[in-house]
This record gives C-alpha cells, sequence and structure tokens, in this order.
C-alpha cells in the first residue's frame, strides 16, 4: 500500500512538471557538467561573467581529473611505469582477459575527445558565441499558454516537447484557414501570415542552436565510430567471452546505440518538416484551382495572383531548406542519412574483423 502510495506521489510530481522546468534543469547541467563553470544567463546575456578564480574552480578540477586520467591509462600500458603502477599485463591476470590495453587506449581516447569537445565549446562560451546559451535565454521562462490545453496534461516530457514542436510546424489552423479561403480572404491571409512568421522564427532558433548541437554530435559520432572499431578487436582477440569482456564491450557499445537513438529523436523534425511542406503544396493546390475558375476579371486579380506566387515561393522554400540538425560540416541528418550510416557501420564491422583474423591466422 505504501509502495502503491509512493509511486502516485511519484508520477503526481513529474505530471506537474512544466516546459520552463526542463529548461531551468537543463541549464544547470550545461553550466555544471559541459562548460564546468559558475555564471548566470543573466550574466551572459550582458556579458557580465567575471573571469575570477571562482568562476574557473569547478572547471580547473574537473579538467585536471580529466587529464589525470588520460595519463594514468597511458601510463599503464607503457611499461617503464609497470613496476610504479598496475600495468597492462597485471591488469590482464586480474580480469583473466587478453588484449585489455585496448580498453585503455580507449578510454584515453574517450577522455581527449571529450575535452576536445568541452575547449572548443568553452572558446565559443568565452566570446559569447554559445548558441545553447542564446537559446536558454531566449526559452528559460516558457509560457505554457503556448501549447495546446491537452498538453498541460501529459505525463511524459519528451511526449510534450514533440508535440510542441509539431504543434507549431504543422498546427491544422493553418490549413483550415485555406479551405475557408472562398469564405473569408482576408481571414485566410492572417492564417497564411501567421504560420509563415512561426515557422521563419522556429526555424530561425533551430538554426541557431544547431552551432552548438551540431558540434556536440560530431564528437559524439567520432567516439561511436572509435567504439564500433575497437570492440570488433577486441572480442577477436579474446580466447573466451567471460563477465570482465561481455561487459567490457556492453559498455563502449552503449555509446554506439546511445547515438543511434539520439540521431534517431532528431530524424523527426526534417520528417515534420516534409509532411507539413507536402501537406500545405496539396492543399494550396486544390484552393488555388478552384479560386481561379470563379476569379472575376478585376482589379483584385492581381492581388490574388501575388498572394498564389509568394504563398508557392515560400511553399518551395519550406521543401529544399534544412529544417533540423547537422553532424558538424559532415551531414544532414535525416532518416535515409540515419539508415545510411546504421547500415555502412555493419561493412566496417565485417571489414575489421576480416582484417584481424587473417592477420591472426598469418
Amino acid at each position: 500500500m505504501a509502495k502503491t502510495k509512493m509511486a502516485i506521489l511519484s508520477i503526481e510530481k513529474y505530471r506537474n512538471i512544466q516546459i520552463s522546468d526542463i529548461f531551468h534543469c537543463g541549464f544547470e547541467y550545461w553550466k555544471n557538467y559541459t562548460l564546468r563553470c559558475e555564471y548566470s544567463l543573466y550574466e551572459y546575456q550582458y556579458r557580465m561573467i567575471s573571469k575570477r578564480f571562482e568562476f574557473f574552480r569547478h572547471n580547473i578540477w574537473i579538467s585536471f581529473n580529466a587529464w589525470a586520467g588520460i595519463l594514468f591509462l597511458l601510463a599503464m600500458i607503457w611499461e617503464p611505469f609497470n613496476e610504479i603502477i598496475i600495468g597492462n599485463k597485471h591488469f590482464e591476470r586480474i580480469v583473466d582477459g587478453k588484449k585489455t590495453d585496448l580498453l585503455l587506449i580507449y578510454g584515453a581516447i574517450s577522455y581527449s575527445i571529450f575535452e576536445l569537445m568541452w575547449s572548443h565549446l568553452f572558446k565559443n562560451f568565452l566570446h559569447y558565441r554559445s548558441s545553447m546559451d542564446d537559446y536558454l535565454i531566449k526559452n528559460i521562462d516558457y509560457d505554457e499558454k503556448q501549447l495546446l490545453p491537452e498538453l498541460h496534461s501529459s505525463p511524459s516530457i519528451d511526449v510534450k516537447i514533440t508535440k510542441s514542436l509539431k504543434q507549431k510546424s504543422t498546427n491544422p489552423h493553418y490549413y483550415r484557414g485555406h479551405q475557408r479561403f472562398n469564405l473569408n480572404e482576408k481571414i485566410n491571409k492572417i492564417f497564411w501570415n501567421r504560420f509563415q512568421i512561426e515557422y521563419v522564427n522556429l526555424y530561425a532558433e533551430t538554426a541557431q542552436l544547431n552551432r552548438t548541437v551540431s558540434l556536440i554530435l560530431f564528437y559524439m559520432e567520432t567516439m561511436s565510430k572509435f567504439a564500433i572499431i575497437f570492440s570488433c578487436v577486441f572480442i577477436s582477440q579474446q580466447l573466451k567471452m567471460n563477465w570482465m569482456s561481455f561487459s567490457s564491450v556492453m559498455a563502449i557499445m552503449s555509446l554506439f546505440f546511445l547515438i543511434l537513438c539520439l540521431n534517431c529523436i532528431i530524424t523527426t523534425i526534417p520528417s515534420i518538416d516534409k509532411n507539413c511542406s507536402k501537406f500545405i503544396f496539396y492543399d494550396l493546390a486544390r484552393s488555388q484551382w478552384h479560386r481561379f475558375r470563379m476569379v472575376n476579371q478585376s482589379m483584385t486579380v492581381s492581388l490574388v495572383w501575388r498572394h498564389w506566387i509568394k504563398s508557392n515561393l515560400f511553399v518551395q522554400t519550406m521543401t529544399e531548406n534544412r529544417f533540423g540538425f547537422t553532424c558538424g560540416q559532415l551531414f544532414f541528418i535525416t532518416k535515409f542519412k540515419y539508415f545510411e550510416m546504421l547500415f555502412l557501420n555493419l561493412p566496417l564491422i565485417m571489414l575489421f574483423y576480416k582484417k584481424i583474423c587473417l592477420s591472426g591466422s598469418i
């Protein structure tokens, strides 16, 4: 009975979470674990960040531990240090495994990539070019009234965010305005102009946020590729798979699966944009054909033609732009690219596995 009450209280606790709470929590994680410094959005917005020891204290401590961990992992591989610390050979005997130096090398590479990513992000932050902070400044005090009423009671946070994005880009009220064009021209223009303004604003926010997100995705994609390579090589060198070998491979590959899930979520944004533009295009074609048959030869004809041209040009722009996120400067993340990268990883695994097996047989 007590467990049931605790579960109900826990559900009610998360049911009352608002979008603004998510942004506040995200900002705390962003500054403490990504940038590793103490500041407020007010200080960043007005460029009042004080670069004193208190600002860098958390940063110095985490960076020191990270580089100490990198040096320690490399020292375990380097034989001259084996008399001072537990070396790789001793570690292999302890865990009863082979080629554990691959795990140590992967750990050092992962820490190094994280530090490179942090240095890049922190450099942009010091020059007040952090698009993530700019995005948080704009949305930290999110107005819940922007959401549809049924979304306020949604217990799932990720569903609430996804539906809010769909609401902005595929709100059916905008399309119903087109179907009522012949009844009220002015009402239709209000709906259409409102959709264009909100779409352009949402596209601008996404493009601005992409400057930081693309950088993070690039480094994480790099780490996932290293995870595939080192996992394949490590498994091929094992005479038998024990609990240590299996848990090590699962720990390394967890990053790869994390990137897959993250990219799968990101692909929903360009898919929504594509479906939205397709729906509007078909609706414009039907409504314009109907209006073309009923239009009178008067001075308003030129205004109608101008409205049609502007609407068609906007829809064509929607189909050609890149609404979503990119992986650095490598590629734009879509469903097609997602499955392409997924299937390209399989030949990569087979290539390295075949290479190692052939070299081992020789």
